[in-house]
């Protein structure tokens, strides 16, 4: 086993890309075959929630793979996992193209998500044992800002392949780039799992540190408050396409444009967030995170209430929302790891479970609710941000009273 530098000596340009390359995963199982959705739904002949349960099962498994990459690959290395899970995800791709009927696109869509889960959580594990603690840090803004632009891009070419390919154009897309990815990195990644790295795989401790996270009402607040905020986001991407497409009548492409207007403006406010951390702290930012979102979502409910809803009646809510989110979600995400620095991958693993696995739940079950009108959409978006607001303001003082830190070391 190869020992890795711990500088930015000890990766080339070209690993440091397919590492890149390799946290967009998730987006070619949810941006990518967005604009999509509709005529998934007219070619297979089934409703909105059957279509959508296919980013339910996503998402669920997606989340659920979270718990189980990190501790195998700390065991028994990087590379063999992300190479499985690239593998996956191209012959479930392929599968979901080919796919016939609705229940062949859902099993491959759940196979897409357990494949997809290794790009971006083992991209950041190698990421770490190349760059050191310091360097990985100052990666992961320039990694985190190329994510940005591929997610506000992809659905863009998603809209185009649906236009000229049909639906499967982009299951074949994501297979094609997973297999190049695949070859690419069996060709060119080291293996850079570290010398101190667990000689074994202790799954009684691994449990014990969930248990002690779930435990922690710090870890719950700001997983769970976060996490609501996220979860509107979520039924914006589940239910835009089909408000946009069929109510309102644009085209795949100009969908995906509007689509992808609405991820820029959640990458700006992360930006803005990201730059506001160090003078006002991830909890003061959090209070302004959920404030906006359920302002932004009290305006969803009034407009999901109005009869003649046009674009913008639509978007200037939703916006809100997304502003919210920006705002909410890296610092939820910093606030869960920051009080567990011998826990971090752990706590990192488990804040990824509960939120992708919360949004796979919540997807499939609203599915019933989501006909393809803003009405239901807009409402959930409503309710969960205002949930949100209400659950953080209400026990932010927790916040102020840490709880005892576990003290086991990680094993994840």
């Amino acid at each position: 086993m190869t020992t890795p530098s711990t500088g930015p000596a000890g990766a080339s340009p070209l690993v440091t890309v397919l590492l890149v390359f390799a946290l967009f995963l998730p987006l070619l199982g949810v941006d990518l075959p967005l604009p999509a959705h509709p005529r998934i739904g007219q070619d297979l002949g089934v409703g909105v929630d059957q279509v959508q349960l296919g980013l339910a099962l996503f998402a669920g498994c997606f989340g659920f793979m979270h718990l189980i990459y990190g501790p195998l690959a700390d065991r028994f290395g990087r590379k063999p996992f992300l190479l499985g899970g690239l593998g996956l995800l191209a012959a479930s791709s392929v599968g979901c193209a080919l796919a016939q009927s609705i229940e062949t696109l859902l099993v491959g869509r759940a196979l897409m998500g357990l494949g997809a889960a290794g790009g971006p959580l083992l991209a950041r594990a190698i990421i770490r044992d190349l760059y050191g603690v310091a360097g990985s840090a100052r990666m992961m803004g320039y990694v985190m800002a190329a994510f940005g632009v591929a997610a506000a891009t992809l659905p863009i070419l998603g809209g185009q392949l649906t236009e000229h390919f049909g639906w499967r154009g982009a299951f074949w897309a994501a297979a094609a780039y997973s297999i190049i990815l695949m070859v690419c990195a069996a060709a060119m990644l080291p293996e850079t799992r570290p010398d101190n790295a667990p000689a074994r795989l202790d799954v009684r401790r691994l449990v014990g540190n969930y248990v002690r996270l779930l435990r922690d009402s710090r870890f719950i607040l700001v997983t769970v408050s976060g996490g609501f905020v996220a979860s509107a986001f979520f039924m914006w991407i589940a239910g835009s396409t089909f408000v946009l497409q069929r109510v309102l009548g644009y085209s795949p492409t100009e969908y995906a444009l509007i689509y992808g207007f609405s991820v820029v403006a959640f990458i700006i406010f992360s930006m803005v967030s990201g730059r506001l951390a160090a003078r006002y702290g991830s909890y003061r930012l959090m209070t302004a995170g959920v404030l906006i979102a359920g302002f932004g979502g009290a305006l969803c409910i009034a407009a999901g209430l109005t009869l003649d809803l046009d674009v913008y009646l639509l978007l200037i809510p939703v916006m809100i929302v997304i502003m919210g989110h920006g705002l909410t979600f890296p610092q939820s995400m910093a606030a869960s790891i920051a009080p567990f620095p011998h826990l971090a991958a752990t706590a990192s693993a488990l804040f990824g479970f509960l939120q992708y696995g919360f949004n796979g739940i919540l997807t499939g079950t609203a599915g019933g609710f989501l006909d393809g009108t803003p009405t239901p959409m807009l409402i959930l978006m409503g309710v969960l941000t205002l949930t949100s607001m209400l659950i953080y303001l209400t026990f932010r003082s927790r916040l102020m009273s840490p709880s005892p830190e576990p003290t086991n070391t990680e094993s994840t």
